[in-house]
């Protein structure tokens, strides 16, 4: 008969086991919470990818005087453009141009686009109507503030 070393494991019942385990195993637990946020950044992804921001339209640097001119052509009806300069321009209806400051009065980010009737800010989801810039979607408190627009002729000078 043989005799078994004292290195090599016993297999002898009544040998501790160790703690019991009751529930998930911890790289069950990682690898559900790296699932969940995988799954969560998607969803944050696919719901911004959706809207399409209005380009900024360069025109040029801004005067001393702090206006920009720009033709009224460039400002759709029912909508409105953002400038290169610190200004969003709309035309609510037809040859009624208003003017506003891009500075979102919530946290001070630019609005980033125009849709429909709407200045839209998409750091927080404000929105603003293009008839006078009063908020109509918060979490801003208050409206854009207004800009001089005036026309002159086929421009508009802003500012």
């Amino acid at each position: 008969m043989s005799e078994v070393p004292e290195s090599a494991p016993t297999t002898d019942a009544a040998a501790p086991q160790g703690p019991e385990r009751t529930g998930p195993s911890r790289r069950t637990v990682l690898r559900g919470v790296g699932i969940a946020t995988v799954a969560t950044a998607g969803v944050a992804l696919t719901a911004c990818a959706g809207r399409q921001p209005t380009p900024p339209v360069d025109y040029g640097s801004t005067p001393p005087a702090g206006t920009v001119e720009i033709p009224k052509a460039d400002v759709p009806v029912g909508g409105g453009v953002l400038l290169q300069s610190p200004y969003v321009v709309t035309q609510p209806t037809s040859g009624d141009f208003k003017a506003f400051s891009k500075t979102c009065p919530h946290m001070g980010c630019m609005v980033t686009f125009v849709r429909g009737q709407s200045i839209v800010c998409a750091c927080h989801g404000s929105e603003f109507a293009i008839t006078d810039g009063h908020r109509t979607l918060g979490p801003a408190t208050r409206g854009l503030t207004s800009v001089p627009v005036v026309v002159d002729g086929d421009n508009l000078k802003v500012g």
